[in-house]
């Protein structure tokens, strides 16, 4: 099983699920030739918030096969979502929404990586908003009792699969775990940027503004200030794509901003020109309106490009070794 996948990577499905969910019109692993697997069909995987399932896409090598096909369909009824076409690792290949299904984590056997640097294999992001769009839109016609869009029943599989996550469920008792923060000695640090946790491609990173249990904290209205600002700022910047998201800490001692990408001396010289731009910042704070926000009134701005400073002295010559905690 792969622990925590990645949605919108690629997987290889184990033979259990074959057995679990018994379909003649899945497309099924091959028997392995001496102990290797051979010729499985590859993956591409979606999570369906709702449910909590994994929706699955093969796709093939066999890209004149399907464009026939996709160009019969699309002829007939003006489009056609159940075939897609796009590259992986530089190769076109067909993504037969036709042949999807869902599945959990527990049946993903292993993820495919591309072999020269072991990075695992994703599509560009055009695409992979494409694949999902068109893959929830035949989703919602299968629930809708639209025959003949997808090959498998699965709706027949959906239903088991929910099932089991529900009795799984309340079978199970919810062990209150102790979460990545909280494992940090907040005696051993200060004021600083560090790696709090790393989950699959996002990186969670540490603004520490003030030193914790210092007995000085960041005011409220200060800290929703730098909040709208740094958002606004990051989300703008050269980075901007790779932002999910950038809030304060309850404690308020300081900032987590989650960024989709593994390069960290980038992601130093964001947060560093995200408080330049605190401290220089002149004129109305964005978003700081009623309809725009639940506290406007609420800022100090003056507060804010003062409480930016500490940390962004800090920053100067600040090297990817820094993001550690120390020990």
């Amino acid at each position: 099983m792969v622990e925590n996948p990645i949605a919108g990577g690629f997987y290889f499905i184990s033979d259990k699920f074959y057995s679990d969910f018994p379909d003649p019109f899945l497309m099924p692993n091959k028997p392995d030739e001496d102990g290797q697997a051979h010729d499985r069909p590859c993956y591409y995987a979606y999570l369906d918030a709702k449910t909590g399932l994994y929706w699955v896409i093969p796709i093939s090598s066999k890209v004149e096969k399907y464009q026939k096909i996709a160009e019969r369909k699309t002829k007939k009824y003006g489009r056609c979502d159940t075939i897609l076409f796009g590259n992986v690792l530089g190769r076109k290949s067909a993504f037969l929404i036709q042949n999807m299904f869902p599945t959990t984590e527990e049946y993903f056997e292993s993820q495919y990586v591309n072999s020269k640097d072991g990075v695992p294999v994703r599509v560009d992001g055009a695409f992979e908003k494409e694949i999902k769009k068109s893959a929830q839109r035949v989703i919602v016609l299968v629930h809708n009792g639209r025959k003949g869009l997808v090959f498998p029943d699965v709706l027949k599989i959906e239903k088991k699969l929910i099932e089991y996550k529900e009795e799984t469920t309340a079978q199970e008792a919810i062990p209150m775990q102790k979460i990545a923060s909280f494992q940090v000695d907040h005696r051993r640090f200060g004021v600083g940027l560090y790696i709090s946790r790393i989950d699959g491609d996002i990186i969670t990173y540490d603004l520490r503004m003030v030193k914790p249990n210092g007995g000085h904290y960041v005011s409220n209205p200060s800290l929703h200030t730098i909040e709208h600002l740094v958002a606004t700022y990051a989300h703008s910047s050269f980075m901007g794509d790779k932002v999910i998201y950038a809030g304060p800490m309850g404690c308020r001692t300081g900032f987590y901003l989650l960024l989709r990408d593994d390069d960290k001396e980038a992601a130093i010289r964001l947060v560093r020109e995200c408080l330049e731009f605190v401290r220089d910042f002149e004129g109305e704070i964005p978003g700081a309106t009623e309809p725009e926000c639940g506290n406007y009134l609420e800022h100090d701005l003056e507060s804010a490009k003062k409480d930016v400073l500490p940390l962004l002295e800090r920053l100067e010559g600040y090297t990817i070794e820094d993001l550690k905690y120390p020990q």
